[in-house]
């Protein structure tokens, strides 16, 4: 484990004391998502921004209930391709990385792309009007839409 540490140029103090910050992040997140549950069983169309006015989680902004695509795409990797095939050491690691976004992106359809491959829709995009291309609006960190330079609503 040493030999890891160095070539990663932490501590194992280092490495203890982040894993204790993440495990009180995500017994947070825990709590807070089971607010935000019970929020939508109440109010189902209720916006982002009243749900964190309601629910003001400590030491948690904004960005973590609007992170929730990057971590459902981290969450899909980790769990259908990185936990099954067990790397044995970092080499082995590193390659099965390349080889679990390669295979999401380019063979694993997503409904959110209609059926797509990130990597088809990529494809398509190039003939695609842009009103017919798919939409993510992008918050500020003071809760407004995305606007002013370099603040664009995010268009694929």
């Amino acid at each position: 484990m040493s030999a890891l540490y160095a070539h990663c140029h932490i501590t194992k103090q280092a490495h203890y004391q982040s894993r204790q910050r993440q495990a009180q992040l995500d017994e947070r997140q825990t709590v807070v998502v089971g607010l935000i549950l019970q929020l939508r069983q109440l109010h189902p169309v209720m916006g982002l921004r009243t749900i964190y006015a309601l629910t003001q989680p400590k030491g948690l902004g904004r960005e973590v209930l609007e992170n929730a695509p990057i971590e459902r795409v981290n969450g899909t990797i980790k769990h259908q391709y990185m936990l099954p095939w067990a790397s044995q050491n970092l080499a082995e690691l590193r390659l099965n990385v390349e080889r679990a976004v390669g295979t999401a992106t380019t063979h694993r359809p997503h409904s959110a792309l209609g059926g797509l491959t990130p990597t088809g829709l990529d494809e398509q995009l190039p003939g695609m009007a842009l009103a017919a291309r798919p939409q993510q609006v992008m918050w500020t960190y003071q809760g407004e839409p995305a606007s002013g330079s370099g603040q664009l609503p995010l268009v694929f």
